[in-house]
């Protein structure tokens, strides 16, 4: 009996991997330590970005429709596996949604990816230290880190970023998902993560200019060491 077999027949065997998604989802978005003092953000002030996207709110914002559906399809695998409870009613008719449970590939490839962007944001959280901040800015006791994930690519943080946004995407729209038929909502959703992605990924020169004049040729050095900035082979 294949998983989504299973699923389909024991509806609750998919809510681990529900929840599993938004652990990661969480892991993923919450920042990993305090907003640094205005003296240490003061670096980037020529250089400014929107206040409010290098804020704990816009990523969490940012991964808000991804919460939101983990929260609907918890309860509509809940809903499935005691349909006969009164709240469960109203959940399936008040949600769309197929006629039962399943994990469908898709879907799995999408947990997987996001899982990954987790675990690499994670490790970049770890081989920075005190130095990783959602607001740009160059600590008291700054160090250029060259190490772990960052021996491969300038901003892995980001790339993980990506692979959580691209993954979350597909866990929400793919075939089975609850929003894989919404039309124009699904196409809100998309729209929503490419530009949340696009304004992370804005951060990428001046974070790199703002290194540049901090560490003047070591960081270079590293520069002309690990060339790609968030993706090999692609940027």
């Amino acid at each position: 009996m294949s998983l989504s077999t299973l699923v389909s027949v024991y509806p609750l065997i998919k809510l681990p991997f529900i929840l599993g998604g938004g652990f990661a989802a969480y892991v993923a978005a919450n920042p990993p330590n305090a907003t640094p003092s205005k003296k240490e953000m003061s670096k980037y002030k020529s250089e400014t970005l929107s206040q409010w996207f290098q804020s704990r709110a816009a990523v969490l914002c940012a991964m808000s429709p991804y919460f939101l559906t983990t929260l609907a399809e918890s309860a509509l695998t809940v809903a499935h596996t005691f349909p006969w409870h009164p709240l469960s009613h109203t959940i399936l008719t008040t949600l769309t949604t197929p006629a039962s449970p399943r994990l469908p590939p898709p879907y799995l490839a999408g947990l997987a990816l996001l899982t990954l962007g987790a675990l690499l944001r994670k490790s970049s959280f770890r081989h920075l230290g005190p130095l990783y901040t959602y607001q740009l800015s160059i600590r008291d006791t700054h160090t250029l880190v060259t190490f772990g994930p960052y021996a491969y690519v300038r901003h892995p943080g980001y790339l993980g970023a990506m692979l959580t946004f691209v993954g979350a995407g597909i866990c929400m729209l793919g075939p089975g998902a609850l929003l894989h038929d919404s039309g124009v909502l699904g196409a809100a959703v998309v729209l929503w993560l490419v530009v949340m992605a696009g304004a992370l990924l804005a951060r990428v020169p001046v974070e790199d200019a703002a290194l540049r004049r901090e560490f003047g040729e070591e960081w270079e050095r590293w520069r002309r060491r690990v060339t790609w900035a968030v993706l090999p082979g692609v940027y």
